[in-house]
């Protein structure tokens, strides 16, 4: 039952909350680009008495880095291994006592 509930939670993270988490970190990214962009128009009008007039190359970066995804798997392989380790040192259960013997 155990695996049956990990795995509703895992499919709830990669089909709800991860696409939704990569949603806003687009957002704060773009807004970033922007305010970025802001600063550069403001320097390059304070420098345009001093230099000749010229258009600087814009070069757009298409997608931001995944971030949250990686994220995710971090945390997801770390578990894994802190599960594998864990498990390996635990001494196994013994059989359980027979109850009638007693």
């Amino acid at each position: 039952m155990s695996c049956f509930a990990a795995g509703m939670l895992l499919a709830l993270a990669i089909c709800h909350i991860l696409p939704e988490a990569n949603e806003s970190y687009e957002e704060i990214v773009a807004e970033e680009e922007l305010h970025e962009e802001h600063r550069r128009r403001i320097l390059s009008e304070d420098d345009h008495d001093d230099h000749d007039d010229h258009e600087e190359e814009e070069h757009g970066h298409g997608h931001a880095f995944p971030l949250p995804f990686v994220l995710f798997m971090a945390g997801f392989l770390l578990l894994l291994l802190l599960d594998q380790v864990l498990f390996k040192q635990l001494p196994e259960e013994d059989e359980p006592e027979d109850p009638k013997a007693c």
